[in-house]
């Protein structure tokens, strides 16, 4: 005998959605309503008419032969996952891929059964309220976040910041917003891996994603945490600047109020947590705070917060019994921090010189006088362990013994020293530039300055042009490692330390110092500081090469605003050094242009320009030789105003 099921009450039948938003009478037919018909829409019912079925038979129906709800829009097909990982392993030792392998993968699959046999009472708690049907979980939405974390299961599904493991065996009671933006980034890599063009179910998801955002519950939360920075990481990569800053902004303010600026061994509150779980918290800081360091150094605006990581502990392994995070070692942790920190200080020199002083005078008894970001400055790039920066001798050209020894120092470190190094230089440059750029206006020719001035000038123009040089040659070095003829020079598990990605900004600064020392700074100053001849062959050769890589790094809207800009610096040094420029000759009837970045929204056509993101940018400075190109932002209009007043 079948146990007792209480049947559901007779379901209200409302009218479609359509019908709902033009206040207009529906006849609420199963296969669409009369009007959406006439309309040629599709039909939405939330809640769809049940069966024509008398109220005696609905009530007397058996339980178990009823169907299940769903709602009448059909999902756009999802892209066909395979299952073959799984099919040539027995029921006893599913995915048992070797004697090392998570001894958990067959239970990970049978949570999904698990949950649908588990009483609704222990799922949901006390809120008893129906859950919108676009937002509800499926099987497929876990076998694609389970085939992206574990390479359609061939590996143990693992991430370098979250307990992957315990997020399967919770994944239909994690919140809506979560799940939806992991499916995303989960085809997001399917199309990127396989080279097929964004899809209309990638789409799908995040707007689904989206939807689950604004009706997100509010109250902090790790996966709250998580929900906001994986929507803000692809916000900012598609161009929808105001969700991405909206959703880190929240992200980091829970992460303030749950304290998760303070180490999780020290904070008594969080002693019922079990070590993976304050593991977990841990990693998830680190994570937030380096993008928060990131968009310090970049963002037009940024959002100031009382963050620091002088209070949480490095990441490390936690073994239950195996490893729960991707493996990676304390010295690349290390690394990853003192890049943070590198980027957190070009923010705070970015906010110092936001706008122009009152006068020169001003500046250098700024400079002069120090302060605690000077002190911050020398500290940290003082700090930084010797291992951790690539030294060579000439800073225009690496010598093949050199890039040997880079090799060997990259691989005993066994950390990214890419980024560390470019934002080591970047810093260098940041802070000196202002100070180079007084050589472009008459009122700091030489003769009009003391000695001690002279000598703060020409300091700044030696530490720029020798951290732009550097920047280049380090960035050309591992180019070539990564996409030239020295990829078979590094041992095949060590590829992913020689990656550029992350280089566009540094690169970006070093070509606006070379392109000011070829065409803007006095030619009293070039003497002085011993550059006769700087716009050089070599010059213009290594400024086409970067060029060049700057096109491999992405030339998407996100980065127009560069190409365009290096593309006209490019041919204002040509033209400088007796190159003409077939394109800078059609630059000759251009009007002022304004160099913005681009920014969309997802759902509309609209699109608009923003100011564009970079270090320092130009500081007013026009490019171009009519100089009809300006880059746009209200710290350029200052500084433009300040350069006339003197010029």
């Amino acid at each position: 005998m079948k146990p007792y099921i209480p049947s559901p009450r007779l379901p209200k039948v409302k009218n479609c959605e359509e019908c709902r938003r033009s206040f207009k009478a529906c006849s609420k037919d199963p296969d669409g309503c009369v009007s959406c018909k006439q309309k040629g829409i599709q039909c939405v019912y939330l809640n769809p008419p049940p069966p024509k079925t008398t109220k005696q038979e609905f009530i007397m129906r058996d339980a178990s032969a009823m169907p299940v709800p769903q709602c009448w829009v059909s999902a756009p097909s999802v892209a066909p996952l395979s299952l073959s990982p799984f099919s040539q392993y027995s029921d006893a030792n599913l995915m048992e891929l070797d004697t090392n392998a998570w001894h958990s993968h067959g239970s990970t699959l049978k949570h999904y059964l698990t949950a649908m046999e588990t009483p609704l009472d222990e799922l949901i708690g006390p809120d008893t309220s129906l859950e919108d049907p676009d937002l509800m979980p499926t099987f497929e939405d876990w076998l694609l976040v389970f085939n992206y974390y574990s390479d359609d299961g061939t590996s143990f599904p693992l991430s370098l910041f979250m307990d992957v493991e315990s997020l399967l065996r919770e994944y239909f009671q994690k919140p809506a917003i979560l799940r939806f933006i992991l499916c995303h980034n989960a085809l997001k890599r399917q199309f990127k891996w396989s080279e097929q063009p964004d899809d209309r179910t990638t789409l799908y998801y995040f707007r689904r994603a989206r939807k689950a955002f604004f009706r997100a519950d509010t109250k902090p939360s790790t996966d709250l945490i998580l929900s906001y920075y994986f929507m803000h990481i692809h916000a900012r990569d598609i161009g929808e600047h105001s969700l991405s800053d909206q959703c880190l902004n929240a992200a980091l303010k829970m992460l303030v109020e749950l304290k998760m600026n303070v180490d999780p061994d020290d904070s008594p509150w969080l002693s019922h947590l079990s070590p993976r779980q304050k593991e977990e918290r841990r990693r998830i800081f680190w994570e937030l705070y380096s993008q928060y360091c990131i968009t310090l150094s970049y963002l037009p605006e940024p959002f100031q917060l009382d963050l620091m990581g002088d209070k949480v502990k490095l990441p490390s392994q936690v073994f239950d019994p195996y490893p729960v995070f991707s493996e990676r070692s304390t010295v690349y942790h290390l690394v990853e921090k003192f890049e943070s920190e590198l980027m957190n200080l070009i923010g705070s020199i970015r906010q110092r010189f936001a706008s122009p002083p009152r006068s020169i005078d001003e500046m250098f008894t700024t400079i002069r006088s120090g302060g605690p970001l000077t002190d911050r400055y020398l500290s940290l790039n003082s700090s930084i362990p010797f291992d951790f920066i690539l030294q060579f001798e000439d800073p225009v050209t690496i010598t093949t013994e050199e890039e040997n020894l880079f090799i060997a120092q990259i691989t005993r470190v066994h950390g990214r020293l890419f980024g560390i190094n470019m934002y080591y230089h970047s810093s260098i440059s940041v802070f000196y530039r202002p100070i180079m750029f007084l050589t472009s206006v008459r009122a700091s020719q030489p003769q009009y300055l003391c000695e001690e001035r002279r000598n703060m000038i020409l300091n700044a123009i030696k530490r720029c042009v020798e951290s732009a040089w550097r920047i280049t040659s380090i960035l050309l070095f591992f180019e070539a490692i990564e996409f030239g003829e020295g990829k078979a020079r590094v041992p095949e598990d060590s590829a992913y330390l020689f990656s550029i990605e992350g280089g566009t900004l540094p690169l970006f600064e070093a070509y606006i110092t070379l392109w000011f020392v070829a065409c803007r700074m006095d030619r009293e100053w070039v003497s002085l500081a011993g550059l006769e001849g700087f716009n050089d062959f070599a010059l213009r050769d290594r400024m086409r090469l970067v060029f060049e890589v700057k096109k491999v790094l992405g030339v998407s809207r996100l980065h127009e605003h560069f190409v365009r800009a290096m593309e006209a610096m490019l041919s204002e040094v040509n033209e400088a050094g007796g190159e003409m420029d077939v394109k800078s000759r059609g630059q000759e009837d251009l009007e002022s242009i304004e160099l913005g970045m681009t920014a969309i929204s997802i759902g509309s056509d609209r699109v608009s320009i923003t100011d564009p993101w970079c270090f320092m940018g130009f500081l007013g400075l026009e490019i171009g030789t009519l100089r009809n190109l300006k880059w746009r932002g209200r710290k350029e209009e200052s500084w433009r105003l300040f350069w006339k007043l003197y010029s």
